[in-house]
């Protein structure tokens, strides 16, 4: 005769788990959804996980996403501030209009195609028309 407690026994249909307590009249199933103490929220999160995979993976995918953007969005103004401020300098002295991307990138430490790149999509810098390496400041 076993002793009476708590016993655990589960049904493999599905991943249907059921818990089950011996007394002393016999095995008592109880409700599918029974939980043993409080529900602890990481545990709940952990089950919502496994239950709903590919949900979760779409979620953590959009979440991966929006960090990298985020991140690259914050370099990429870090960065153009940096080259307006290099241009704005040699704007007030007023001899040196227009910047070539090598002169800005020995300044900045950043490539030629990355100033190229972020001086073109900047509202306040303009290349020259007919040297496409040269930048200035507007207003």
């Amino acid at each position: 005769m076993s002793q009476p407690g708590l016993c655990f026994s589960a049904e493999f249909n599905k991943s249907n788990i059921r818990y089950a307590f011996v007394t002393e009249n016999g095995l008592t199933l109880c409700e599918p959804n029974f939980t043993i103490g409080p529900e602890n929220p990481v545990m709940a999160l952990i089950n919502l996980i496994t239950e709903k995979l590919l949900a979760s993976a779409f979620v953590s995918g959009c979440a991966v996403v929006f960090v990298v953007r985020t991140i690259k969005t914050i370099k990429d103004r870090r960065d153009s501030n940096r080259i307006y401020e290099v241009l704005r300098r040699f704007a007030q002295d007023g001899q040196h209009m227009f910047r070539s991307s090598g002169r800005i990138s020995g300044i900045t430490n950043l490539t030629q195609s990355r100033i190229s790149d972020l001086c073109s999509k900047h509202p306040n810098i303009e290349r020259k028309e007919h040297e496409l390496h040269m930048w200035r400041v507007v207003n």
